[in-house]
């Protein structure tokens, strides 16, 4: 595995590490649609992102978006 990182270029481990982030947050959903199987996708996306924020920056950057949305 060592060698074959190495070997890769630059966008190649970029490309690597986007997709373990989108299969990581895939898990992640599929764990919150387990815990809360009522909730809509978005709520689910909602709680996601404020497990990765932290619940003060999720509640700043979602009344920004509010107030971008009106």
């Amino acid at each position: 595995m060592d060698a074959h990182y190495r070997a890769m270029t630059p966008a190649e481990k970029i490309a690597a590490v986007r997709d373990a982030w989108a299969s990581a947050r895939l898990l992640a959903l599929a764990g919150l649609r387990l815990d809360y199987p009522d909730e809509s996708e978005e709520q689910l996306e909602a709680r996601w992102a404020e497990r990765r924020l932290g619940s003060e920056l999720y509640q700043k950057a979602a009344a920004r978006l509010r107030e971008l949305s009106s």
